[in-house]
């Protein structure tokens, strides 16, 4: 991040610029000099005004007398026409325990800050978090905060890009939610605008060359590519960074990539991924970049090193469009290329509708194939509805205005079961009655009356009524648009949420349902009913006006839309409009509650209270906050396995823990980090905990654990067994880190040179990595020699491997962390690795 003094300012276009402290009729004015980068700095002494805690300043520019706002402001309190300010007390975060959350296999919910409640602020919004919580809900995105003109505005019409809008509560708002989110388990998207600014209050213009020739869909273009353009890219680059460094944000969503003009080499895009990559190692958790793009092209997604730009996902419309036009038969406009009930089954299979096919809407080819042998399905993010396609309908109605209980249910089904990351639209889980409608507060009435105009036009192209399009400047088509949280336990809204509730805990219990692999997934289609294979899942929807039968292989019927479903001898019957999901009885209970699916085979509402090895995990809570991946379905005993430093390294080893998996064993992967303030003690004791509840479910002992450390994990599993009295049935340590530098987490300290008697102790397993250049061998042996002379029971293996692929993975220098390969050599070693792991001694 750019790193100045508080009131530098970037402004190669004035001729002079004069920095203004306080009362802009009485405050001090200070001449500043020019740097040959075009950057201002005031001139020395500065009056005591400008150290106070809090100052009020603006730039005036050549022989203009109104002051203008800074364009890094992080705070408007009068609005974006008004002074900035610069606030100096400090903020007192009590996330520290936060260790972030990883997009796969996460459910987002994007919500509209100043309609979500009645009060329509950030610190309203906090009251509502356990709620999200009891819906699945892993992440909250926020619509855009910036600020911009007026009281209420969608958010993209920003112009203070660094500053949160006043009327939800400013910077220290913002920061309180944050921190309450993380608190209560949930990570933050941010909505960010960077491909134009809004028509109202941008001064941007004044200072520097922010904008360059040409025009999207919303105004001017942003100047990536032309003269003074390196700077604008850094204004830019440090937006993301203030998200996500200053203000604790967990990932970005980039609107309208597709409008970002820029021909430069790398792209902005590609050259933000790598910084937000080096700062997620930097942070040790994991920094999330969301692409809105409506190229059906996973270049976006697509790692660097396969000529991608590096993001880490992307929306897809064409699953909200394909399930759209199934339920509710809507084929205009854009629709009218996904009327066949095979285009849903295509999207869910391959990612894409449009995939280089013809597009009637655009009426050209559009889209390009999505690599479904390599990319994960997360990658793609999915909906049912959201801010867009709810508010840029015609009258901004839901779903809810037109389709009955079942159908709401499917749809929630399909998105929740379905294999992307699903995002929840606010108030779709209760089938809010209120519209999300298109609303503005342009104190210009010219503006207003464009803003209307443009509209209607668009409608227009859609084929719908303009004269059904509410006024965006009339205060009521905001008031309409708010949430009502008085009809969540009545009628019909009570049966959808509970649909929502009972689809969120099969989420997290059914590791099918966030399998990220493309091949687990076939669909087919006969009539009007669509079925979905996920592994060892059946999802059926019935998209017909009749009933439906068909045969079946699945045994258990696990949930049903509200008008219920049978499953009787192999057939399973479905009333119109209804879905079911159904699980095939192979493995272990794990918990799932099938209300009377064991006795009568019938469900209803009212009767019930990356990469390809990775594919049975499911992700889990072991403390709030505390992540635990779970690879494997078997039931022969359960590993659990410690990564090294880092904080967020499940990712890391997730390719060795399904490669032991195969074994026949669960094998649990927490997140742990020794830069907490107790060395990650907390974490690791909360994932062994986690362990036996496994071992537990599974029928195995929960005493019998087999504990795996990788690097420094190895040390924190050799402390535990030293100093813990915490039984397991024996301790492998791969490349275990030894010295004074390597501390257990347990004691504060380094391994001690003589070791307590080893009797009553397990055996410890030592898998050395010959070209190991970060832990010597030598280093190993030594450590080892200690235990034997102490009386432990040893054993050692040397592997032709060094310290990255000794767990299957090799070093990216760029998130400078172990991510996993797929090097012959490597995968061979993590085999043998394995088979030491699963298999005891002399097995």
């Amino acid at each position: 991040m750019t790193t100045r003094g508080p009131f530098d300012v970037w402004a190669p276009r004035p001729e002079r610029v004069r920095l203004l402290l306080g009362d802009p009729a009485q405050g001090p004015v200070i001449a500043m000099s020019r740097g040959d980068d075009g950057w201002w700095t005031p001139d020395e002494p500065l009056p005591p005004a400008a150290d106070e805690p809090s100052v009020d300043y603006g730039y005036l520019l050549d022989d203009d007398p109104d002051p203008r706002p800074d364009p890094r402001s992080r705070r408007q309190p009068a609005g974006v026409h008004g002074l900035s300010r610069l606030e100096r007390t400090s903020w007192t975060w009590t996330d520290e325990s936060w260790t972030g959350r990883q997009l796969a296999g996460s459910v987002i919910y994007e919500l509209h800050v100043g309609t979500f409640t009645p009060a329509g602020d950030l610190d309203a919004a906090i009251a509502k978090l356990d709620h999200l919580r009891s819906i699945g809900v892993d992440f909250v995105e926020l619509m855009p905060v910036n600020a911009f003109n007026g009281t209420h505005n969608w958010g993209y019409d920003g112009v203070g890009w660094f500053a949160v809008h006043e009327g939800y509560g400013g910077p220290d708002a913002y920061r309180r939610f944050v921190d309450a989110c993380h608190g209560a388990g949930l990570g933050v998207v941010q909505d960010v605008v960077h491909n134009h600014l809004g028509p109202s209050g941008n001064y941007l213009p004044l200072f520097g060359p922010y904008l360059k020739q040409g025009s999207n869909t919303w105004g001017d273009l942003v100047n990536l590519d032309a003269d003074g353009s390196p700077e604008v890219r850094r204004y830019i680059l440090d937006n993301v960074r203030m998200w996500l460094e200053e203000l604790h944000v967990d990932a970005l969503r980039l609107d309208a990539v597709h409008a970002l003009s820029d021909s430069s080499t790398p792209h902005l895009l590609e050259e933000m991924a790598v910084e937000v990559a080096a700062l997620s190692a930097h942070q040790r958790r994991p920094l999330t970049l969301i692409a809105e793009s409506d190229l059906n092209d996973t270049v976006l997604v697509t790692p660097r090193e396969g000529g991608g730009l590096g993001l880490d996902a992307q929306w897809s419309d064409d699953f909200h469009h394909a399930l759209h036009v199934a339920l509710s038969g809507e084929t205009s406009g854009y629709y009218a290329d996904f009327e066949p009930l095979e285009a849903l089954a295509k999207v869910c299979e391959r990612g894409f509708f449009h995939d280089g096919t013809w597009s009637s809407f655009r009426e050209r080819e559009h889209g390009r194939p999505v690599d479904v042998e390599h990319m994960p399905t997360w990658r793609l993010v999915v909906c049912n509805q959201n801010h867009d396609q709810v508010g840029n309908r015609a009258r901004g109605d839901r779903p809810a205005e037109h389709l009955d209980v079942d159908q709401l249910a499917c749809a929630a089904l399909l998105t929740l079961a379905g294999p992307f990351t699903p995002m929840l639209f606010m108030g779709e889980e209760w089938a809010a009655s209120s519209p999300f409608q298109f609303f503005t507060s342009h104190p210009e009435p010219e503006l207003g009356r464009a803003t209307a105009e443009g509209r209607i036009a668009e409608f227009a192209r859609m084929g719908w009524n303009p004269d059904e399009v509410p006024d965006p400047q009339d205060p009521e088509t905001f008031r309409r648009s708010v949430l009502d949280w008085d009809e969540l336990a009545t009628g019909h809204h009570a049966v959808v949420l509970d649909c929502y509730r009972r689809l969120a805990e099969l989420r997290r219990k059914l590791p099918a349902l966030t399998d990220p692999d493309f091949t687990s997934v076939s669909c087919t289609v006969e009539g009007r009913v669509l079925t979905m294979r996920r592994r060892d899942v059946l999802v059926v929807v019935n998209f017909g006006d009749s009933a439906a039968t068909l045969p079946v292989d699945h045994s258990a019927l696990v949930f049903a839309t509200p008008s219920g479903a049978v499953l009787d001898a192999g057939v399973l019957s479905l009333p119109r409009h209804a879905g079911a999901l159904l699980l095939r009885e192979t493995t272990p209970d794990r918990g799932i509650d099938r209300g009377l699916n064991r006795a009568s085979t019938r469900a209803s509402h009212g009767h019930h209270t990356g990469g390809r090895l990775s594919s049975m995990t499911v992700t889990e809570e072991s403390a709030p906050g505390r992540l635990v991946d779970v690879h494997g379905d078997g039931d022969r005993g359960v590993v659990l396995l410690w990564h090294g430093r880092g904080a967020d390294s499940r990712p890391e080893l997730a390719q060795l823990g399904a490669t032991i998996a195969q074994h026949g064993v669960r094998v649990v992967v927490p997140d742990w980090d020794c830069d907490d303030p107790d060395g990650g003690r907390t974490a690791l004791l909360a994932s062994l905990s986690h362990a036996r509840r496994v071992a537990e479910q599974i029928g195995a002992d929960p005493q019998e654990i087999v504990l795996v450390g990788w690097s420094l994990g190895g040390t924190a599993a050799l402390g535990l067994v030293t100093w813990l009295d915490e039984p397991v049935a024996r301790v492998v340590l791969l490349a275990p880190g030894d010295g004074p530098n390597a501390i257990v987490p347990f004691t504060g300290e380094p391994l001690p040179e003589v070791f307590p008697h080893g009797a009553g102790r397990p055996l410890v397993q030592f898998v050395s990595a010959v070209d190991d250049d970060i832990v010597s061998p030598a280093l190993v042996r030594g450590l080892a020699s200690r235990l034997t002379a102490a009386g432990w029971a040893t054993s050692w293996t040397d592997l032709e491997a060094d310290h990255w692929s000794i767990a299957m993975t090799r070093f990216d220098e760029v998130a400078d962390r172990g991510v996993p390969t797929d090097d012959p050599a490597a995968l061979a070693t993590g085999r043998r690795v394995a088979e030491i792991i699963a298999s005891p001694p002399g097995s």
